[in-house]
């Protein structure tokens, strides 16, 4: 089989249509066809042909993962699933994720620390909190378990769950400032409520009511309620 016809795509300019015996056979990028060195009047058979498309698909695959990478860490089940909605089979899936995963590009345990970090500068969380929203990442809950305690010691733990109750409990005087009313012990309920919301643990919500009280009681007030 001789190729007949190497033209540019109208529509995407960085893109080759290959033409065998007058016909079209496969449309690669530049760089695949740069790179296979075809040129009008070669002889090809239909391996090569089926090489070329199998190429194709490895570099497709490829861009589309850098382009999703580009814009956040992300771990190895969100490029699976990326890939996966762009419908390439799964041996082009295991060949990407296993070179993304041998470059480092992706790495979950990395990816787990770095959005722990993150997380807790946007709105301080609980450890069950912050599981949650990594299951919803993809990843396995031995993972998570190993590597959160690192990330998220339980003396932070309690210093991130004091911080939160500060501030809402600076929130509720704000709304009794306005002319808001609560029940003696009421605060009490919703910040350990919101505390719980938050994902910390009872450890640690324990504590930061304790400190909140003490809080009070230097103001000569009781924000949260008579006791703990």
């Amino acid at each position: 089989m001789i190729v007949t016809g190497i033209e540019r795509q109208k529509k995407h300019p960085d893109r080759y249509s290959i033409f065998v015996e007058g016909e079209f056979a496969v449309g690669v990028s530049s760089e695949v066809l740069l790179s296979e060195g075809l040129r009008k009047g070669d002889e090809v058979t239909g391996d090569r042909l089926e090489e070329l498309r199998n190429r194709e698909e490895l570099s497709s695959a490829r861009r589309i993962a850098a382009r999703y990478l580009a814009s956040r860490r992300r771990t190895e089940w969100e490029i699976r699933r990326r890939l996966a909605s762009k419908e390439f089979p799964a041996r082009v899936i295991d060949r990407i994720a296993g070179e993304l995963l041998a470059s480092g590009q992706i790495n979950d345990r990395e990816f787990i620390l770095a959005f722990i970090h993150d997380a807790q500068l946007r709105t301080p969380s609980g450890p069950r909190m912050l599981t949650a929203k990594l299951r919803r990442k993809g990843l396995g809950s031995e993972m998570i378990a190993e590597v959160l305690p690192a990330a998220l010691p339980a003396d932070e733990e309690t210093e991130l769950a004091l911080k939160s109750a500060r501030g809402y409990v600076t929130k509720i005087r704000r709304r009794e400032q306005a002319g808001k009313l609560y029940p003696p012990g009421k605060i009490r309920g919703l910040l350990r409520g919101y505390l719980a919301g938050r994902g910390f643990g009872q450890t640690a919500i324990r504590t930061a009511m304790k400190g909140v009280l003490r809080d009070a009681e230097e103001r000569g007030g009781h924000d949260v309620g008579p006791g703990l």
